[in-house]
């Protein structure tokens, strides 16, 4: 897996990652001189999880979004997932369109796969 970082190349696993991750959270904390204690408190998670997330960086989603909401990077969570805009004619001429098949046709395909098996 390749993530692209400060215009770098960094090959991360996703372990790397996800502990990057809990890095980062506990920097922020720190940075807002919260304890974990009551960082826990502000998102209404319990205080181990904030510790299972700084230490291995795992965590569940909707935990995740509580604490960076309040830390106040909720605004980050925005900048996922955000679909690249065409740049030129050519690139918008590249963007794939969605193709969408009968529904009868779904069940011709199975049993033709099937078949062939």
């Amino acid at each position: 897996m390749v993530i692209m970082l400060t215009n770098n190349l960094i090959p991360l696993s996703h372990r790397a990652l996800l502990l990057r991750l809990g890095e980062r959270v506990k920097t922020a904390r720190l940075q807002k001189i919260l304890s974990r204690r009551t960082l826990a408190l502000r998102a209404n998670v319990p205080e181990s999880t904030i510790k299972r997330f700084e230490s291995t960086g795992e965590i569940g989603v909707n935990a995740m979004l509580s604490i960076m909401t309040a830390l106040g990077c909720s605004d980050q969570i925005e900048s996922l997932f955000v679909p690249k805009a065409p740049g030129t004619l050519a690139e918008l001429r590249q963007v794939p369109t969605r193709v969408r098949g009968k529904r009868s046709d779904v069940g011709k395909v199975r049993a033709k796969d099937c078949a062939n098996e």
